[in-house]
């Protein structure tokens, strides 16, 4: 069946397993490309999950600003609680890298959805970091 004669769900159904078998098969950026098209045919408040997968596999290969960037649109679309942690684990990925801004930006971002997540420490530490370079 043409994609265009499908139905929303069998889109949805179509995008899925396709990008699940190309990452089986190792065709990751295939595979990313196929979970892209599946996020266009998503509702709108489910356009974020996705962008979880595309962030890991962008990560595979080696792409960790990409990887980064669709992580953020992640967590976009999370709960206030998931998004929390989704930008500490963001903050701590820029961290490992060395930006040090990037992370104090995304650790400041979960501890304001969510002052308890136990960066507060942390993010004085990178500020002091950052004053004194």
């Amino acid at each position: 069946m043409d994609i265009i004669n499908m139905s929303e769900i069998q889109k949805r159904q179509h995008f899925y397993f396709k990008g699940r078998e190309e990452a089986e098969n190792g065709n990751i950026a295939q595979a990313i490309e196929t979970f892209i098209e599946y996020g266009k045919v998503l509702a709108d408040n489910d356009k974020h999950i996705p962008q979880l997968w595309i962030s890991e596999y962008y990560s595979k290969l080696g792409n960790e600003t990409l990887s980064l960037d669709h992580l953020v649109l992640y967590a976009q679309g999370c709960s206030e609680a998931k998004s929390a942690e989704v930008y500490k684990e963001i903050g701590d990925k820029y961290y490992k890298i060395n930006s040090l801004e990037k992370a104090l930006q995304h650790f400041e971002m979960a501890t304001s959805i969510n002052p308890n997540i136990g960066v507060k420490t942390l993010i004085q530490k990178l500020k002091d970091e950052i004053r004194s370079s």
